[in-house]
């Protein structure tokens, strides 16, 4: 697993942590998302089904929820500029994949404030 050069410890167990949780992912490309402030976890999701793919006009879009959405919803009443958010994928075989946000996610992440995020890569 790659972090960038500025990973500390708590950075790196807050990633192997969404690690572990994609693997609770039942959709096909498994995500997912933990926001944390400092060493506090605030919230953990990962992706899930939304619609079949076969009736999704783009179903890298309206297919699933992604990971970070849940996650976002799980958290009220927080001052989100000082927020991280760590985003995890794994293959089917269990491998590390890239999982930086996609351009919708990361709008909403921007909008909110969050400017803190990690991920993994290949």
């Amino acid at each position: 697993m790659k972090c960038p050069l500025y990973c500390n410890r708590t950075d790196m167990r807050h990633l192997e942590r969404a690690i572990r949780a994609a693997e609770l992912s039942s959709c096909r490309t498994r995500h997912a998302t933990v926001i944390a402030h400092g060493p506090r976890v605030l919230a953990i999701a990962v992706n899930s089904q939304r619609n079949h793919p076969t009736i999704c006009s783009d179903p890298k879009t309206e297919a699933a929820y992604h990971s970070e959405i849940n996650a976002l919803r799980q958290i009220r009443g927080v001052d989100t500029s000082k927020l991280t958010v760590y985003n995890a994928r794994i293959s089917r075989a269990g491998d590390i994949r890239l999982s930086k946000p996609c351009p919708r996610c990361a709008a909403v992440l921007e909008a909110l404030g969050i400017r803190n995020v990690i991920w993994t890569e290949e």
